[in-house]
């Protein structure tokens, strides 16, 4: 198997290199890759995980087709066009949700109470926002707020993704935080949990 021979000659010079930050993206998983490097794909815009087993639906992006659809955090993804999800992973899960634009993927959830819902969701292109602050203005539909104490002048921003566009987006929100503030910044957390 000439090519399997070749994956495997590829890894063993990356092997070699001894370098735990070098590492060989086959093709078969580089859109995946992509995604995580860009922050751009085509889905339904939903943050998601495993739950008591279950996919589940942590958080729909703001303004993403989920959320327009209404899938709401914590609905359990029972089925994906039909087709349970039990015992699959989260990333075959997700290989079933995305998509080409404009086709439409039939979600089925779950919500507390036993409640079961289908939900047409049309896929489009997602950019994710890597930069979060501590809550949004205006009831969850404005821009983000940063500032974690007023009288100390210290902010909260949470980097979830080194996106291309993350710096500019970091430098936005450090901005936003001191004119919050009235004035230079006293601190900054920066949090960098679940960053990949």
């Amino acid at each position: 198997d000439e090519p399997a021979m070749l994956e495997g000659a590829i890894h063993g010079m990356v092997d070699a290199l001894g370098d735990p930050y070098t590492q060989f993206v086959p093709a078969a998983e580089s859109a995946e890759f992509a995604k995580s490097l860009t922050g751009q794909y085509v889905g339904i815009g939903a943050e998601v995980g495993m739950r008591d087993g279950w996919f589940t639906i942590l958080s729909p992006l703001d303004d993403s087709p989920a959320w327009r659809a209404g899938v709401m955090a914590d609905d359990r993804v029972v089925a994906i066009d039909g087709q349970t999800t039990e015992g699959l992973t989260v990333d075959a899960c997700i290989a079933r949700l995305m998509g080409e634009p404009g086709t439409t993927v039939l979600v089925t959830v779950e919500r507390r109470g036993g409640e079961r819902r289908d939900i047409e969701i049309v896929r489009q292109p997602i950019r994710v926002r890597p930069v979060k602050g501590l809550f949004r203005a205006d009831a969850g539909e404005g821009p983000w707020r940063f500032l974690l104490d007023r009288d100390r002048r210290i902010a909260y921003v949470r980097l979830s993704q080194f996106t291309p566009s993350a710096a500019d987006e970091l430098r936005e929100a450090i901005r936003s935080a001191a004119s919050e503030a009235g004035g230079p910044l006293g601190g900054l957390i920066l949090a960098l949990r679940f960053n990949p």
